[in-house]
């Protein structure tokens, strides 16, 4: 998925401000997949997606038909927004999570210096990884 934006976050808020709440978990859920999605084929066939576009966050949201612009101090664009910004960050903690897994080394950020190297970010990189 692309960087998310300021936009992505209110094109979000939009989208789900169009449901009921109930179903604001599993829409954000959705989105953010299809944008990951969306991502993935531009980056393979340089072009957006047909249907899901280019890749961000309010691309996918927009494409739902979002509500009108609601109000700033709208209390219930405001919880909608926290559930924004609360699966965002759900959404990149799982990400890392599944990364840091992948990777054989139990530091994935020094798996591809030497042992040795002066720039390791933790301390206690200088002892021999088995690998």
């Amino acid at each position: 998925m692309r960087e998310i934006t300021q936009g992505d976050i209110c094109a979000a808020t939009r989208a789900l401000l169009a449901h009921p709440k109930r179903d604001w978990p599993l829409l954000m859920a959705q989105m953010l997949y299809e944008a990951h999605v969306a991502d993935c084929y531009r980056k393979r066939f340089g072009r957006a997606h047909p249907r899901l576009g280019t890749g961000s966050l309010m691309s996918v949201a927009l494409a739902r038909g979002p509500a009108p612009v609601p109000v700033a101090a709208d209390s219930v664009s405001l919880v909608a927004t926290g559930a924004v910004i609360a699966a965002v960050l759900v959404w990149r903690a799982e990400r890392q999570r599944k990364a840091w897994l992948r990777d054989e080394s139990p530091f994935p950020c020094c798996a591809q210096m030497p042992i040795s190297a002066p720039w390791h970010k933790h301390p206690f990189c200088n002892s021999r990884i088995s690998r």
